[in-house]
């Protein structure tokens, strides 16, 4: 799996179009992958690490571009 990077964590425009939506979720899925595995290393459930992950993701998508 691809490491962290900054570019992982770039902001982008208030572009909401189907076409933007995409470049988000592949520069942003590799952290939402990274965030899950520390959580099941964490002790946490596969059930449990998915609710929080998906959380985070809607925090994320939603509160990073205002």
């Amino acid at each position: 799996m691809e490491e962290l990077e900054a570019k992982h964590f770039k902001c982008i425009k208030r572009d909401n179009s189907e076409e933007e939506v995409e470049r988000r979720w592949q520069i942003f899925k590799i952290v939402f992958y990274k965030f899950y595995d520390y959580l099941k290393t964490k002790g946490l459930n596969e059930n449990t690490a998915g609710k929080r992950t998906d959380r985070a993701a809607v925090f994320i998508n939603h509160f990073r571009i205002k």
